[in-house]
């Protein structure tokens, strides 16, 4: 129908020519570029709008007036755009086969690429392998390939400490294990202390970081880290030997500070009773029985006791560690028991308790009828996740309750308070977003203001306005800018605190438990299996544990 003789190639060496012939019989696309295909032509790219008009014409009744041939193909060469992500780490190709047209070479991508303004990373077995893979494929093929990357910073790391010594928490956590993997509650191994000259901690130096690079050769900064000298505590000293070592200068128990250690001084007693009395020490203290009913055990270091504590009065400076029980009852006053600590309690089951925590709670089997106030999270869970019970009383936790069971079947009351600042960060946030607003207002009428001042005629007074709106503007910039870092602070902290702020049972939650979060309450009317309660879309609910 159309015959391949009909095409002829412009002298613009671009354009492919089509004759139009008067015929006899319609003729089809399909037709055109069967011409198009057999011709020495066939990888130029048709074109839609002349294959429109060269169809047209050819299937006209009348004799058409115009005799200019159409063109309805053309050459092109390959083609390459470079696009550089936001961050500005990577750089991709986009290349287009040839129509025809001149091939792609790798001199020619890396001068897109350098005018693209990419100067670092640059990978050249990607560019080889791009301008390969191109150049055999079909004509209008896209590839797209990354031909340079960037080098993230590597931040320096802070000093490290590294304790060396095992300290009271450990071992209530860790009882001997019998045969058959059976554990002795009772017997946690010897009691925990350290020697004259004993390594406590060791320090490992601050790492260095490294700068990265940006594809279009700009650094990016690493963050120094800190180097961070020990914190000499009580009964210990840098040793003269290895500055990385803190070492002991007395016998006694070791407890860990931040960025250091202290060797309390220790007052070992058998039972805290009448024939004893009260104690106060300023140390720690290791009682290896219990300490009796109506007794008062005070402390400025951590307080151990291996056996009970019977309706007792007991405050630590630092952590409590009861290796056995607590025992209280009902008073008038409320319990005859109460624990304080200004670190961490560690125990075994508390009943009928007032406790007050400022570290984290934790006890393997029960709390039961007790009024916790803890000031970070509360566990109630054994070592193997299988038991631990919360049953009755209050608990007030700022960072989350976890248990394995939770309430009881008869439903009895259990009422669970995560305590925080959640409301009071929100109102700060909705304050701060008004200051936006309203400082983004006068921005607005410093603009106007700078629209005024320069369309006056040139003068000292004029350079003069100019620059103290200038100066106004970049006030309300910075200002603008200071109060979105402390709204995104606000934000980091309720994402935290959402986190956190959860009740998790491993087995059972039962009716008639009542959580609370700021002005937010659930109060359980079923039973529910390996679920938590958190906060979604402004309100309490419960989920399952994935």
């Amino acid at each position: 129908m159309i015959s391949p003789d009909l095409l002829t190639l412009h002298e613009n060496d671009v354009d492919l020519l089509l004759d139009i012939p008067e015929l006899l019989e319609p003729v089809t696309e399909t037709h055109v570029l069967d011409a198009l295909s057999a011709s020495p032509y066939a990888d130029f790219k048709p074109s839609s709008v002349g294959m429109t008009d060269a169809l047209t014409r050819l299937n006209a009744k009348e004799p058409s007036e115009n005799t200019d041939p159409v063109i309805i193909a053309q050459r092109l060469d390959a083609v390459v755009a470079i696009e550089i992500d936001k961050e500005k780490m990577t750089a991709i190709a986009r290349v287009t086969a040839p129509w025809g047209g001149k091939k792609l070479d790798e001199d020619v991508l890396k001068e897109a690429i350098s005018a693209a303004g990419v100067t670092y990373g640059i990978r050249e077995n990607n560019i080889h392998a791009l301008v390969s893979t191109l150049n055999k494929s079909r004509p209008g093929q896209l590839i797209k390939a990354p031909v340079a990357k960037g080098k993230p910073a590597i931040d320096g790391k802070d000093t490290r400490f590294e304790r060396l010594v095992e300290t009271l928490k450990e071992r209530v956590k860790k009882p001997r294990e019998l045969q058959g993997g059976k554990v002795d509650m009772r017997d946690l191994g010897a009691l925990v202390s350290v020697s004259k000259g004993k390594p406590l901690m060791r320090k490992h130096p601050k790492v260095e970081g490294e700068d990265g690079f940006k594809v279009t050769g700009e650094v990016i900064t690493h963050k120094e880290g800190k180097e961070i000298a020990f914190n000499v505590g009580k009964n210990t000293e840098v040793s003269n030997k290895n500055a990385n070592y803190l070492v002991a200068t007395n016998t006694g128990i070791p407890i860990e500070i931040e960025h250091g250690m202290i060797v309390d001084d220790v007052l070992m007693i058998n039972n805290v009773d009448v024939s004893f009395g009260h104690v106060d020490f300023d140390g720690s203290i290791l009682i290896k029985g219990d300490i009796c009913e109506g007794m008062k055990v005070k402390a400025s270091g951590d307080i151990s006791v291996s056996g009970l504590i019977e309706s007792a009065h007991v405050e630590a400076g630092g952590d409590l560690h009861v290796e056995k029980g607590v025992i209280g009852h009902h008073t008038d006053d409320g319990f005859s028991c109460e624990l304080i600590a200004h670190g961490e309690i560690i125990g075994v089951f508390a009943q009928y308790t007032k406790i007050e925590c400022h570290g984290a709670l934790h006890f393997n089997h029960q709390l039961s009828h007790c009024d916790v106030t803890c000031f970070d999270k509360v566990e109630v869970i054994d070592s193997s996740g299988r038991r631990g019970t919360i049953l009755g009383g209050i608990i007030r936790a700022l960072k989350g309750v976890s248990t394995v069971n939770l309430g009881a079947e008869a439903y009895t009351r259990t009422e669970i308070q995560l305590i925080g600042e959640l409301e009071a960060k929100r109102k700060e946030k909705k304050f701060l977003q008004q200051e936006i607003d309203d400082e983004e207002h006068k921005l607005e009428e410093l603009a106007q203001a700078c629209s005024k001042v320069n369309s006056l005629p040139a003068s000292e007074k004029k350079d003069t306005l100019s620059h103290r709106l200038k100066l106004n503007i970049e006030h309300e910039q910075a200002r603008i800018e200071d109060v979105k870092q402390r709204i995104e602070q606000i934000d980091r902290f309720i994402n935290e605190y959402l986190q956190s702020a959860q009740v998790s049972c491993a087995g059972h939650l039962y009716g008639g438990v009542v959580v609370s979060l700021d002005r937010y309450t659930l109060t359980t009317e079923r039973e529910y299996i390996n679920s938590h309660v958190c906060l979604e879309d402004e309100q309490l609910i419960v989920e399952p544990n994935t």
